[in-house]
């Protein structure tokens, strides 16, 4: 009951902004999205079209929520994570322009008033109903999609058949299930990649100076055991990215998606173990409790950059 309730005022939702409050964007306009609540390597696809649209001259931007952050609209220019949400903090510490709009439609006209940008890449954007743009879907097969449900009952912000609205998919599939009959029939003549390990790379670091200095001299380590904490969306997603890189995780400590980790818990369970944790709680961290902490950075297949290229932006 509950579902159908949500079900009818999505989809009431969906009518009334395509009908009332289109908007087409001037400049080019990317959206990234899910149709599942948690995470679903949204953020890391959106840094992938920034650098591609860089390499092909555009003067790219990211959009973001900012969520939780104090600030309801503006570009981000400092690592204050409070003020403007974690995840904007993460882009802005790898050295993506970043602004953050609590309203994204909103967001995009401000943007483009602003004249510095001609390429806006919205994240979490598959529900910004009536906005014109490109839409890549991001998938995550870490449960049978087919046992999944709607919300509330489930982590279905849309019903499976919304994939059709999608110019192309991304599909993160850890586990490497098959891909279901109940997901394929929307796929039909649509280009999709399946993506079912992610690369990650260890390093040090207690400013953001040395953490970009690492990445571009690639001075990372090599972990055998780990402790793992994180503030994430999806934690089991992480546990098994770690795993798969061949680390083995003694215990893993998920914390509230968005809330900063708890370092005496960790370093309790740690003993002389090195605790990994992600960026997205890296940067809730101050250079001091950053100390002798390990962050996982991730990296995407070669083969993604190539495939947005020619799915994804040759659309523009």
């Amino acid at each position: 009951m509950l579902d159908r309730v949500y079900k009818f005022f999505q989809q009431t939702d969906k009518f009334l902004k395509e009908k009332f409050k289109s908007y087409t964007p001037s400049v080019l306009t990317i959206g990234v999205g899910n149709i599942q609540v948690g995470g679903t390597g949204k953020s890391q696809l959106s840094r992938l079209i920034y650098i591609s649209l860089k390499e092909l001259g555009y003067k790219p931007i990211i959009l973001v929520k900012g969520y939780k952050g104090r600030v309801k609209e503006g570009l981000v220019t400092s690592t204050d994570w409070v003020k403007w949400g974690d995840e904007a903090v993460e882009n802005f510490v790898l050295g993506y322009k970043t602004f953050v709009s609590k309203d994204k439609v909103k967001g995009v006209k401000k943007i483009e008033k602003l004249g510095l940008f001609d390429a806006v890449i919205i994240d979490d954007a598959f529900q910004l109903y009536g906005l014109k743009k490109i839409e890549l879907l991001s998938l995550n097969l870490d449960k049978k999609p087919e046992e999944d449900k709607l919300l509330p009952l489930g982590r279905l912000r849309e019903e499976l058949s919304s994939i059709e609205r999608a110019n192309a998919c991304i599909i993160f599939n850890f586990k490497r299930r098959p891909i279901p009959q109940s997901i394929l029939k929307f796929l039909v003549l649509k280009p999709f990649f399946e993506i079912n390990k992610l690369t990650l790379k260890f390093l040090q670091a207690r400013t953001e100076n040395e953490l970009r200095n690492s990445i571009v001299n690639k001075k990372f380590y090599t972990l055998d055991e780990v402790v793992i904490g994180c503030a994430i969306g999806n934690p089991q997603s992480f546990l098994k990215s770690v795993e798969d890189n061949g680390v083995k995780v003694k215990s893993i400590v998920p914390f509230p998606d968005h809330h900063p980790i708890n370092l005496e818990k960790l370093k309790s369970l740690a003993n002389s173990i090195p605790i990994l944790i992600t960026l997205k709680d890296w940067v809730k961290l101050s250079p001091e409790q950053r100390k002798d902490l390990f962050v996982a950075i991730p990296f995407l297949p070669s083969e993604v950059k190539s495939f947005i290229r020619k799915h994804v932006l040759s659309q523009v």
